[in-house]
């Protein structure tokens, strides 16, 4: 992404998140600290926006937006996604449209929502720093200040990722490009990394395809673990055990047929819901991709054993309205127009190879990416998605609705 789209971004979404929060009239005064902390970004990021003529948009890049200040901005923009996905949450938790998420308790979201403004803050200050940085380079003063820099790597919880980070990496850079990043893990920890778990974790670490791997992301897949031992998971988790996933598939009564549905608005769905029921297939449906997120976390044992038994199937939107008031009026939601992609990146990320199939309208022509990921298809025709149904209970590895806007052949599938 070139650096004026990076800035336009960002600055979209924050004031997206400002208008989100100021329609959900909401008094807590987390969610208040977190509109004004917010604001500060948009106020930052405005003179750094191209002036256009009415005739002739500018693509006049600022001499302030070198790769450091850039690399601040994509950090910046992973931690502003994440919030956005919080803000979702506390939304349909304080609504209850979402009964499935009963285990949540609404203080574990505000206290997400409060680190969520200290992470924005940090990050705010990091911007500010490396643009007063650059505004200063042409000078002599700038080596004067960049031994005060802050950095995104003070703010990480786990000393092993601190050091990784500062002695390969850098502390000058908010956010590394995956193959660079992957060429550092790999000496760092002296061991080669394979093609597809590398590919395994830069969707897991680039949640949100910001176009590398930040500090903070590191910092939360390691967790309490090494390093190493967070790196192996990925794959013990490959190398799944053979008789379990033998278990499964010889008896699949043990497993129930497990549909999951992302869409904003379910009850445009009813008429295909009503058919897997008739076929014996269980049907979640999830209204947002924070609360999708979330109940799949919780129900992580359930889905993987189902997915090993092939007994799992996803069906998500492309775009989808999340909301920020509990009225759920579209005018007072925000179209999230990556959100098939986002929930697509977080499954395979979490080495879910279960079938996911898009299923768009309007949106259909920017599902061109479901042809970057294995087992994936979108489509907009009802006859693809009731063939997809009835393939999950006749446990058909069918592969016709597999591509980019897929449509029906009206052929005998082939067996």
């Amino acid at each position: 992404m070139d650096p004026i789209s990076v800035v336009q971004a960002i600055f979209s979404t924050a004031v997206a998140i400002q208008k989100w929060i100021d329609l959900s009239n909401s008094r807590n005064s987390t969610i208040r600290e977190l509109k004004t902390t917010v604001s500060r970004i948009s106020s930052i990021l405005s003179p750094l926006l191209p002036i256009s003529s009415q005739s002739q948009p500018s693509t006049v890049v600022s001499p302030r937006l070198n790769p450091a200040t850039i690399s601040c901005l994509q950090d910046l923009g992973e931690t502003l996604s994440r919030t956005r996905e919080h803000l979702s949450l506390w939304t349909d938790k304080r609504s209850k449209r979402v009964a499935l998420l009963s285990f949540l308790s609404p203080s574990t979201v505000l206290d997400e929502l409060q680190d969520d403004e200290k992470r924005i803050s940090q990050r705010v200050s990091i911007l500010a720093f490396a643009l007063q940085v650059s505004d200063m380079s042409s000078g002599n003063q700038a080596g004067s200040v960049t031994d005060r820099q802050p950095s995104a790597v003070s703010f990480l919880a786990s000393e092993e990722v601190r050091k990784f980070w500062t002695q390969t990496i850098g502390n000058e850079v908010s956010c590394c490009p995956g193959k660079p990043f992957c060429a550092s893990l790999s000496h760092w920890l002296n061991i080669r990394i394979d093609e597809d778990t590398r590919d395994i974790l830069l969707l897991r670490l680039d949640e949100f395809a910001v176009g590398g791997v930040t500090p903070s992301s590191l910092d939360q897949f390691v967790g309490q673990r090494t390093m190493l031992d967070a790196l192996n998971q990925i794959g013990v988790m490959r190398r799944m055990n053979s008789l379990e996933l033998a278990s499964s598939i010889a008896n699949p009564q043990t497993t129930d047929l497990l549909l999951i549905w992302i869409d904003d608005n379910p009850t445009n769905n009813e008429h295909h819901i009503s058919h897997a029921h008739s076929l014996g297939i269980t049907v979640v449906t999830l209204m947002s991709t924070a609360s999708a997120k979330v109940w799949i976390e919780a129900n992580d044992k359930i889905l993987r054993r189902a997915d090993q038994a092939r007994r799992l199937r996803f069906i998500s939107d492309n775009a989808r309205w999340e909301s920020s008031s509990e009225s759920g009026l579209p005018y007072s939601d925000f179209l999230n127009l990556s959100a098939g992609e986002t929930i697509l990146r977080y499954l395979r990320g979490r080495q879910f190879t279960t079938p996911v199939l898009i299923f768009s309208g309007a949106s259909i022509n920017l599902t061109h990416y479901v042809l970057s990921y294995l087992n994936t298809g979108s489509t907009w025709y009802d006859d693809i998605v009731s063939r997809y149904i009835e393939a999950l209970q006749s446990g058909r590895d069918d592969r016709s609705w597999i591509g980019f806007n897929v449509e029906p052949s009206y052929t005998n599938d082939a067996e």
